[in-house]
Order: C-alpha cells, then sequence, then structure tokens
C-alpha cells in the first residue's frame, strides 16, 4: 500500500479544502517533513488517513463530531493510494446532523459504500487500526506502544502483519489430515476384510481354477457333438427342402392344369356369343358413323329452327308495340284537327322557312315565329305517324319472311329427321352393343394367351419335376435330430457361460487377491504417515507453532532494531529481548540490563524507533506497507541523535516512503523535501505551504 494523496475539508483547523500531494513529495528523494507550530494542525493530517481507511479510531473519550471543526455541520475527507497495482479512492464525509457517508473507488468506479467498504480496506490493509498504528503510522503519544504491549497482542498484532496467522490453523489441517489418513486406514481395512469374506483368497482361486479345467473339458466335448448333429441338420434340411419344393411343383402343376382347363371353357363360351367380333365391330362402326350424321344434321337444323322462332316471336313483339304508338298518335291527330287560322299559317310555315315567299301574300318570310302553335304541332305528328306506318310494313315484311323459313325448316327435319325416329337412343343403343363386342373380343384374346400360357406352365412344371429326383424326406427323423441338437446347444450355451462366469469369478479373485496385497502396502504407508501425523498435531495443538514462529521472527527482527539502536544511541544501548519481555543493554551503566519501562522519554523514542524500522524493513519486503509515518519524539534527542536519526531514516526511504512530524528546526531543515502547516486565524483556517 502506498499513499498519493490526501485531501481534508473542515477537519479540525482544517477549514478550506487543503490537499498534501505524497508522490509531489517525494518525487526527489523518498522522504518528507511536514513542519508547523503546535496546535497549528500537523497531526490532523495522519489522523484524516485513519479516519480515510478505518471506520472507528483509537482516541479515548471522542465521537466523530470532534473531528468536524467547530464552526462547521460537516467535513469531508479524500484519500488516494495505490495497493497491487490498483488505484483506489476513499471518500468519507462526518455529519453532526444525519448520516455519514463513505465510498470505496476502484481505478475511478465505486466498488464499495458503508460497512461493506470498511471491510473491504481493512481486508486489503490486514490490521485493524490499533496494529495500523503500531508499525505503519505512528501516532504521537502512541510511539512505544508496541513495546509496551502485552505479549498475547503483541504476538497477533505481528502475526498479521507478517501473515502468520494462516500457522494457527496448521493444528486444523493437521488433524485434517490425520482424519483423512485414519479413513483411508479404515477403507483400506474394509476393503480387506471384504475380500477375504467374499472369498477372494488364494483357495478359493485354486477351487475355481478346478472348476474351470472340468467346465473346459465338458464344453469341448459338447461343442463336437453338436457340430456332427449340426452337420446331420444340414443335410435333413436339404432333404426337406428337396421334399417341400417337389410339393410345391406338383401343387403348382394341378394349380396350371386347373387353370387351363377354365381358359379353355371360358374361350369357347366367348367364340359361342361372337364368332367374328372384327366384323361385327366393323359394320357397328359404320351404322355409328351414319347415325352420328343424322344427329349432327338433326342439331344443327334444331339450332337453326330455336333461332328462326325467337326472330319470328320478336318481330310479333316489335310489331305490337309499333302498332300501339300507331294508333294512340292516329287518335290524337283526329282529336286536334282545328280551323283556327294561325293553327293553318303555323301549318303553312311548318313547310318553309327564312327568306322564302309567303304563299299566301307573296311577301318574304323573315321570321317564322306565329302567335299560335297548334298546326306546327299537327305536322310534327303527322310526320311520326308516317315514320310509325312504315316500321309497320319492315317490321310485316321482317315477320313474314321468319314465318316462311320456320316453315321449311320444319318441313325438312320432317322429310329428313323423323323417320330415322330417335337418333340419340338408337346411337346410345348402337355404343352400347359395340362396347359388349369389344369386351367380348378382349376376353377372347385374354383367353387365348391365359390358355397358351397355362399350357406352357404345364410342359415347364412337368420337366421340373422329372428332374427332382426322389423324395426320401423322414419328417420324424428331421424332429428327433432337430431336438436333440437343440438340447446340446442348450446345455453347450449353459455351460460355456458358466465357463465364463467362473473365468470372470477367477479375474476378479486375481484382481481382489492383487489388490490386497496393494493395500496392506499401502497400509503400512498410510500408517507410518498416521504416526507422523499425530505427531504433528500435538505440536500444532493450542497455536503452539504460529506462537514458536512468532517468537523466533521477533528474536530475528530484535537483532537487527539492537543494531539500529546501537548506532542511534552512539553505543550506548543495544536491545535484547528473551521470554516475552524487551531489555535495553545499558553500556554507561556497567553493562547493566534495564526493561523499558525503565527507559526515559528519549531513550524510549530511540528503542521505539529501531523496533520499528526493524519491523517496517521485514513488511517492505512483502510490499504489504510502502509507507512509514512518524508524530512523535523528536524534541527529546540532541543534535548529534537527530542528525543519526535523519541518517537512519534516510536509509529505510530507500525501501519505503518515509513521512515525519515535527516543530525541531534542527530535524525539519535537514531534510529537502517538506511542507509547513501555518496555523489557523479567526478569519480561515490552517493552510498547507509547500516549502
Amino acid at each position: 500500500m502506498r499513499p498519493i494523496s490526501i485531501r481534508m475539508e473542515n477537519i479540525n483547523s482544517f477549514r478550506e479544502a487543503q490537499t498534501v500531494d505524497f508522490d509531489s513529495l517525494t518525487s526527489g528523494e523518498n522522504i518528507f517533513c511536514i513542519s508547523g507550530d503546535t496546535g497549528s494542525g500537523k497531526s490532523t493530517i495522519f489522523v484524516s488517513m485513519l479516519l480515510a481507511l478505518y471506520k472507528g479510531i483509537s482516541r479515548s473519550g471522542s465521537t466523530l463530531d470532534d473531528f468536524i471543526n467547530l464552526s462547521e455541520e460537516k467535513a469531508v475527507i479524500e484519500l488516494k493510494f495505490e495497493s497491487d497495482g490498483e488505484i483506489y479512492e476513499t471518500r468519507r464525509v462526518l455529519r453532526r446532523k444525519g448520516n455519514n457517508d463513505f465510498t470505496l473507488k476502484r481505478n475511478g468506479e465505486i466498488i464499495a459504500s458503508g460497512d461493506a467498504a470498511f471491510d473491504g480496506i481493512s481486508e486489503m490493509i490486514g490490521l485493524d487500526v490499533e496494529q495500523f498504528t503500531q508499525v505503519a503510522l505512528l501516532e504521537q503519544g502512541r510511539f512505544g506502544k508496541f513495546l509496551d504491549s502485552k505479549p498475547a497482542d503483541r504476538t497477533k498484532t505481528l502475526q498479521r502483519i507478517l501473515s502468520l496467522e494462516r500457522l494457527g490453523g496448521l493444528h486444523t489441517v493437521a488433524n485434517k489430515m490425520l482424519t483423512e489418513v485414519k479413513e483411508k486406514l479404515n477403507g483400506i481395512d474394509l476393503i480387506i476384510e471384504r475380500n477375504e469374506r467374499d472369498g477372494k483368497t488364494k483357495d478359493s482361486l485354486k477351487t475355481k481354477k478346478a472348476e474351470l479345467k472340468t467346465l473346459t473339458e465338458d464344453v469341448k466335448k459338447l461343442v463336437a457333438e453338436e457340430a456332427e448333429l449340426r452337420s446331420k441338420l444340414l443335410a435333413e434340411e436339404g432333404k426337406r427342402k428337396l421334399h417341400e419344393e417337389i410339393v410345391r411343383i406338383t401343387r403348382d402343376l394341378e394349380k396350371e392344369r386347373r387353370s387351363a382347363a377354365e381358359n379353355k371353357v371360358r374361350l369357347e363360351k366367348l367364340i359361342a356369343k361372337c364368332s367374328d367380333p372384327t366384323a361385327a365391330l366393323a359394320t357397328l362402326a359404320a351404322k355409328e358413323q351414319e347415325l352420328k350424321g343424322i344427329s349432327e344434321q338433326a342439331e344443327k337444323l334444331g339450332e337453326r329452327l330455336k333461332k328462326r322462332k325467337v326472330e319470328l316471336e320478336t318481330s310479333r313483339e316489335k310489331y305490337k308495340r309499333e302498332k300501339a304508338k300507331y294508333d294512340k298518335l292516329k287518335a290524337e291527330l283526329d282529336a286536334s284537327l282545328s280551323s283556327d287560322i294561325d293553327s293553318a299559317v303555323a301549318l303553312i310555315l311548318t313547310y318553309t322557312k327564312d327568306g322564302d315567299k309567303c304563299p299566301v301574300c307573296g311577301g318574304e318570310i323573315k321570321s317564322r315565329s306565329v302567335s299560335g302553335g297548334g298546326a306546327v304541332d299537327r305536322a310534327d305528328k303527322e310526320r311520326a305517324l308516317s315514320a310509325l306506318e312504315a316500321t309497320l310494313e319492315s317490321v310485316t315484311a321482317e315477320g313474314k319472311r321468319c314465318h316462311a323459313e320456320v316453315a321449311e325448316l320444319e318441313k325438312q327435319i320432317a322429310e329428313e329427321i323423323s323417320p330415322h325416329g330417335d337418333v340419340n337412343k338408337s346411337l346410345s343403343e348402337l355404343r352400347m352393343k359395340k362396347r359388349e363386342t369389344e369386351e367380348t373380343a378382349k376376353g377372347i384374346k385374354d383367353a387365348e394367351t391365359s390358355l397358351a400360357q397355362s399350357e406352357a406352365t404345364v410342359k415347364t412344371l412337368i420337366a421340373q419335376l422329372s428332374g427332382k429326383g426322389k423324395d426320401d424326406y423322414d419328417e420324424d427323423e428331421g424332429r428327433k435330430l432337430s431336438a436333440r441338437h437343440t438340447e446340446v446347444s442348450s446345455v453347450c450355451a449353459a455351460k460355456q457361460k458358466m465357463l465364463g462366469m467362473t473365468e470372470t469369478a477367477i479375474a476378479e479373485i486375481e484382481k481382489a487377491i492383487a489388490e490386497t496385497e496393494e493395500y496392506k502396502k499401502e497400509r503400512k504407508v498410510f500408517a507410518s504417515r498416521q504416526k507422523e501425523l499425530d505427531s504433528l498435531v500435538k505440536l500444532f495443538k493450542s497455536n503452539g507453532f504460529a506462537n514458536f514462529v512468532t517468537e523466533e521472527y521477533i528474536k530475528d527482527f530484535t537483532v537487527t532494531a539492537s543494531s539500529t539502536l546501537s548506532r542511534l544511541s552512539g553505543g550506548n544501548y543495544t536491545l535484547e529481548y528473551r521470554d516475552n519481555v524487551f531489555y535495553i543493554r545499558d553500556f554507561l551503566n556497567g553493562n547493566k540490563e534495564r526493561k523499558i519501562k525503565t527507559l526515559s522519554g528519549g531513550e524510549t523514542f530511540l528503542a521505539s524507533l529501531s523496533i520499528a524500522i526493524s519491523i517496517m524493513r521485514y513488511i517492505s519486503a512483502g510490499k504489504n506497507f510502502e509507507f512509514f509515518f512518524l508524530d512523535e519524539g523528536f524534541g527529546t534527542l540532541h543534535d548529534e541523535a537527530v542528525e543519526t536519526v535523519v541518517a537512519a531514516l534516510r536509509e529505510l526511504s530507500k525501501e519505503v516512503t518515509v513521512g515525519l512530524i515535527s516543530h525541531v528546526d534542527d530535524l525539519v531543515s535537514r531534510i529537502s523535501s517538506r511542507i509547513h502547516i501555518v496555523h489557523a486565524t479567526e478569519s480561515r483556517g490552517s493552510l498547507i505551504e509547500v516549502i
């Protein structure tokens, strides 16, 4: 894990949003310093980091509201960091009223919120907040916590830091393995007992092999007998087939002889019915053509007669209509005759046009208009009457012509068609007789063909029968041979099945014997394994192995820490660890051994720093944490010690990012990459200045 940046708004003395860009601070050397006056807000940066990672932090008697600026109702912290090549961002909003918010992003996308987000970060870091502040971010006032903690707490912390918790599960793993080995041994014993119980032993194998020998001899004899019987059956089968063939030919011969006799009788009957079908058909065809001609002529004349009758009827109807019109118009003319002079003038004018001379006065007719119109109307009607008279004459003439044609056609039909009676009926009767004659002709031909075929088949069957030889088939003998063959085959099959089963049983017994031998060998291996696992279970019992390994780690990094402490103290002190207790070897007081609790503040700071550097070297090698932040103790050091501490921290910065919080000018001046916290005023909050 490596912090990239943190942004704070309304957190304690920081009111306006302030950002610490760790990447920029460490772009030169991998160590930086946060300086500022007491109370300016230096430690708030590290506290904000804890708030951005953990749901609750170790602050006696404090609540989350205590971290919100007194003048504000809401505070925001945003932390960006890198872990396993992924970029994570957390955002925490603290409110005096209402719910607090917490979200976790990965590569720009929200992946969790609320408690789920805290759980995800806790799993990623692998330490709770208490452990985190003992090894990675050392808070003010808690610097010597690791040295002072109880052995059990210290062991638990280191096991989580160094991923040694898995060793605590070795007892469970060993127990599980032991259980599996015991189950395997029980399974092996059950298989061995089952094989012996099922009779799959060497004695039973000997018995089965003797049975196999006897069955093999029996099957050999039965196979030979079955082969001999099968040969005899094949011979009998040949006789049977010959017998059946002779019976079939004889049966077919009788059948064909009956068929020939039947065809002969049928042929004679058909010839008696019509001795010469060909001549009869020729006569019928000629008569049919004659009747067809008469029928066609009758049809043509009938159509013409029908058409003329329709025309005659149409003419009569037309005459009636035109005659009615004529009579009506003539009556109107007779009733309208008048001596009205205007009508006479109108009548005269009817036969003149404009420009003609008037037949009465001799003057030029300029206008034909008159006051009366009776004469003109009469003239129009007389012309219409004249036209109707002409139409009546035409219709009368047409009617006479149609009547004459109808009479002529009726006469022709009476002379040419009627003498022949019902032509269609005669034609139908003739065609029926023609079909009967055709059927008779076909029947004669079929009967002649069938008779010839039957006679030919009879000759063929007689020839086949004469070439078959003697029929010496004995049905009883064949039945006896078949029954014996079936019996022998059945017994042979049963014996062969028993033979196969015996061979299978022998193979199973041999396999079981081999399996038993292999399982006995395997049992020895698992029995030895059981003894080994029994020892391991005892070793791993009560988490003893994990604690032992942890103690060895503490001893190991204590050696490294002792070397660092010696260098930081100018050779005055070394660090030792035994029986779960840390001791200081004081070379200024006769090399006496002292407990950690007897150290002064400056001595405690150097010892704790040595332990922290040593632990950080271990965990940074696994890349669990790539930073080491300190907030304490530099004010208790003299100038030479400060120089030594800075040198040690520079050495550590080659492996992890080192961040310091201090107001000691001598230390601050030795770090080139730093930021300064400007104290808050009444009008604004604390400010971060990059120097």
